[in-house]
Parts: structure tokens; sequence; C-alpha cells
């Protein structure tokens, strides 16, 4: 179960903006505060999943992994459901539980039972879609994540 938290997390959330549309927040000429109104409230779902522009989704998560569910609580705490499948029998349904804190266009996630802390750019957010992407600082390549609200 330990082995999917580092993954799960990479796999959440936001920093460093990009195209502006009609219904997002920022750009990267306009870096404005990410709006944690339009992250909590909300199910988030991962939906593409990127590893240097190229699709990862399907051969980087298990099938069981792309239920689940991301949640944004207000008062900073972060949660993943396993969503409807789990991939251990008698995995937790809430298996992750942490932080999280915007700092201008930089989404930060930690769990301190495992003293981790992610910071990731946002790269769009808007009422139904979160983007965002963190830099693998091994080989400098860059992971970018999609969220849908469910």
């Amino acid at each position: 179960m330990n082995r999917k938290i580092l993954p799960v997390l990479l796999l959440l959330i936001v920093t460093c903006f990009a195209c502006r549309t009609d219904d997002s927040i920022f750009t990267p000429s306009n870096k404005i505060t990410v709006k944690t109104e339009l992250l909590t409230g909300k199910s988030w779902k991962l939906t593409a999943y990127t590893e240097a522009g190229l699709d990862a989704l399907h051969t980087t998560y298990e099938t069981c992994e792309l239920d689940n569910i991301e949640r944004f609580l207000v008062g900073g705490i972060y949660r993943v459901d396993e969503g409807l499948t789990t991939c251990e029998p008698g995995d937790p349904q809430i298996y992750v539980e942490g932080k999280w804190e915007v700092k201008g266009d930089k989404l930060i996630l930690s769990d301190d039972s495992i003293d981790l802390m992610l910071q990731f750019t946002v790269l769009s957010l808007t009422a139904t879609t979160l983007k965002y992407s963190i830099k693998n600082l091994f080989d400098g390549e860059i992971y970018t994540y999609t969220f849908t609200a469910q």
C-alpha cells in the first residue's frame, strides 16, 4: 500500500500556470493566486497523465487506481478515496490523508506520516478542471496531471 502513496501524491495537485481560457483563473503572464474555493467542495478524478508530453495514464496507473477520488477539504485536509475498486483486498477506503495549501500558483501536498512534501505548479484551474505539473528532480522530466471534477 505504501508503494502507492508517492505516485498518488504525485498524481495529485498543482503549480505553474498555462493557457488562459474564458473560465480559467490565471495565465503565465498574470499569476493570480489560486482560488481555493475552486478546489474545495468537489471530488477530483485523474483523467489524464503525461510524462515528457506523452500519454502515460494507462501505462503508469492500474485500473483500480483510476477511479480514486481526491478531495481538498476546507481547513487544509487532503484525502484520497479508493473509489469503487480497491487494488488490494482490505485496503482502507481513505488511504491517503495529508495536508494541502496554496502559495500563489503552487499547490503543496504533504503527508507527515511518511515525511513527504510535494510542490506542484498549477497550469490551469477552472470549476471543472484541475491541471498541474511537477518536475522529476532526477532526470528533469515533467509529469502533468489533469483532474476532472465529479
